[in-house]
């Protein structure tokens, strides 16, 4: 049995190394606090900045927390636990536990880049009282809609909710309507909290915790593992999306079966459609806030994580060599067919955020070009090679798998050179010449 001593020593060491990991968190997060000055002139300078910049980061932050939330990510246990606890209700108020965990980190990383956005900007405070209003409507309607178990129809309401609430909300932020209208929203979200907390269950024992089957909880508790693992071992094309059932039987039937592969991959991968629209919104803001940030290089980069789901069918391929088979096509054939619909998704990406006020020039053009061809080259690659790891030391004694970021950095690598030369103030010709060799190279290699 355990000594009371050996007891004391497991707790002191449990609690000095999550003392130890508080504290380079809070590190981490100050140094941005750290000459201000500088990095206002970097990101503002002299130019004109809306009255309410922050208010609108705050609606962006907001916008994405409560997205995050209502994943229900934080529904699962492990089977060895569920073996002991399943008639129980330890398991139901472990997870409600975890919601409550999970909400707060949510919202506290919202409110610290508010902060953080507002130093920067430096700009007028008289939004102080509706935002806090705003976030604490906006976080307690996220907490209350997580703890229901909706429908399949209803999930599709709350993430366009999400998204509908972070463009209006911001709308009103940073044009002159005035902040009574934001009064307005922060009434809705009261009222929707208080119907949405009917049925949510107890505080300690949510909805959509009592009522989760142990094949929902294992299922979740395999995804979390995947994706934890694939953090681990830089395999992160693992973490693209999972194509969902079509309702269209016979979209695969018939001629041109690459193409409808490709296209139904897409489709497959459509809640992703949410996350690429609060992109577009995010790269509005950033622009408004910032707007010494060079576009070229939010557009690349946002057009980059927009198109990267829906191009989720090529990694499949390159993962199960059967439907390779099956398709009977060649890998030029793949990339370009996928490139096609890739670069598709990127104009009408960049078309969008182009209605929001970025600059739809030569620079933003080239970038979406440049976030095509990166999108290919990185779910084109071949599966991690584990063999060769090419472990450096590093200059503080640690190690470093060399090899295995070089295979991370497939694609993206395309996407950072080409972006670098977009804004390098080269004469057009060669820039156009670059971006399109980069490209070519990133579609077909």
């Amino acid at each position: 049995m355990e000594t009371r001593l050996g007891r004391f020593g497991r707790v002191v060491y449990q609690i000095s190394d999550r003392l130890l990991t508080v504290l380079a968190l809070a590190t981490a997060a100050s140094a941005p606090f750290y000459g201000l000055g500088e990095l206002r002139a970097d990101l503002v300078g002299s130019a004109a900045t809306p009255p309410l910049a922050s208010l609108a980061v705050l609606c962006l932050g907001l916008g994405l927390a409560s997205r995050s939330l209502l994943r229900r990510d934080f529904v699962w246990i492990e089977p060895a636990k569920l073996a002991w606890s399943d008639f129980t209700d330890t398991r139901v108020i472990g997870i409600g536990r975890r919601l409550w965990a999970v909400w707060a980190i949510r919202f506290v990383v919202v409110a610290y880049l508010t902060l953080a956005a507002t130093l920067v900007v430096a700009g007028s405070l008289r939004w102080l009282p509706v935002g806090i209003a705003l976030f604490a409507a906006t976080a307690l309607l996220a907490l209350v809609t997580a703890r229901r178990r909706p429908g399949r129809g209803l999930r599709w309401v709350e993430q366009v909710g999400a998204l509908l609430f972070a463009v209006l909300a911001g709308v009103l932020a940073v044009t002159t309507v005035g902040l009574g209208w934001l009064w307005l929203v922060v009434g809705l979200a009261g009222v929707g909290v208080l119907v949405a907390a009917v049925g949510s269950g107890r505080p300690r024992r949510p909805r959509a915790a009592s009522t989760a089957g142990r094949a929902e909880l294992v299922a979740n508790f395999g995804e979390r593992l995947a994706r934890r693992m694939s953090v681990l071992f830089l395999d992160l094309l693992a973490l693209l999306p999972a194509a969902r059932p079509l309702p269209w039987p016979r979209l695969l039937a018939g001629r041109a079966v690459l193409a409808r592969f490709v296209v139904a991959g897409a489709l497959a991968r459509r809640a992703s459609l949410v996350l690429a629209l609060l992109l577009v919104w995010a790269v509005a803001v950033v622009r408004l806030v910032f707007p010494l940030l060079d576009p070229v290089w939010l557009v690349g980069v946002g057009a980059y994580f927009a198109a990267l789901p829906f191009a989720a069918a090529l990694a499949q391929v390159r993962r199960v060599p059967g439907l390779r088979r099956w398709l009977g096509c060649t890998d030029p054939e793949l990339r370009l067919t996928t490139a096609a619909l890739v670069l598709i998704v990127t104009v009408l990406w960049l078309l969008v955020v182009a209605l929001f006020g970025v600059p739809l020039t030569l620079g933003t053009g080239l970038a979406a070009l440049l976030a095509a061809g990166a999108v290919v080259r990185t779910v084109g690659r071949p599966a991690m090679d584990y063999g060769n790891v090419g472990v450096a030391v590093s200059p503080d004694g640690n190690l470093v798998p060399t090899g295995l970021i070089v295979q991370l950095a497939r694609g993206p690598e395309v996407l950072v050179i080409g972006l670098i030369v977009a804004g390098s103030g080269l004469a057009p010709g060669v820039v156009l010449l670059v971006v399109l060799g980069l490209a070519i190279f990133g579609t077909l290699h």
